[in-house]
């Protein structure tokens, strides 16, 4: 099955999007994992939130230290993400 030009960069598209969007998942991660070793990165931030406390300038370091993935992803995949997004509004 071939695929041409425009249908390729659409796939790339929802393939990059879909990676970012499942990089920052939260609430299924936090209903499903109960194992402390297994948590992923964005339920091992919230522990920082407790009931009683907030260590807000932990948080701000982990979430910095965080978000170096998914910046470096998008910049590398950015032509992409822009060609795929443009070619879908095209009407032709």
């Amino acid at each position: 099955m071939a695929v041409n030009g425009n249908s390729k960069d659409g796939i790339v598209t929802i393939s990059i999007l879909t990676v970012l969007s499942s990089w920052n998942e939260l609430l299924i991660s936090m209903l499903l994992i109960s194992t402390p070793s297994k948590k992923t990165l964005p339920n091992g931030l919230m522990g920082f939130i407790t009931e009683y406390n907030s260590e807000y300038t932990q948080l701000a370091a982990g979430i910095m230290i965080s978000i170096i993935p998914a910046v470096l992803f998008y910049a590398f995949a950015q032509e992409k993400i822009e060609k795929g997004m443009i070619a879908g509004a095209i009407k032709g």
